[in-house]
């Protein structure tokens, strides 16, 4: 599992355009070295993707004993996670305040987003 964050500590107003397409971006590159990563792997090679949005403790964490990293923390990782367990291979999650501030966004027609019905979350 990879966990990325945006909008830290560099902010821009345009974020979750860019989360989505990093998102997509992250996809394509998977799809096109498809058969390369299967060969690595010596089975397919799939990733779903979770995405949110909110506020949550970022900065160094660890200790003097453990490898301090630079990380996020809080509700909001935790839903970002399990959307991206839910989701099937190749798909992308999002959740409902993704989707609420893009459709609000001028730049919501570069994302085409098609509701499910999702059993609930765990947690």
């Amino acid at each position: 599992g990879i966990l990325a964050f945006s909008n830290d500590p560099a902010k821009h107003s345009d974020y979750i355009e860019r989360v989505l397409q990093a998102a997509f971006e992250i996809q394509n590159k998977i799809n096109s070295k498809k058969i390369e990563y299967e060969e690595l792997w010596l089975g397919n090679f799939e990733i779903s993707i979770g995405i949110s949005s909110g506020y949550a403790s970022v900065g160094f964490y660890g200790n003097d004993r453990y490898f301090k990293s630079y990380t996020a923390i809080g509700r909001v990782v935790n839903l970002a996670a399990r959307l991206g367990s839910a989701a099937k291979p190749g798909q992308i999650l999002v959740s409902n305040d993704i989707k609420t501030k893009m459709f609000k966004s001028t730049n919501k027609s570069l994302f085409g987003f098609s509701e499910i019905s999702m059993p609930p979350l765990k947690g």
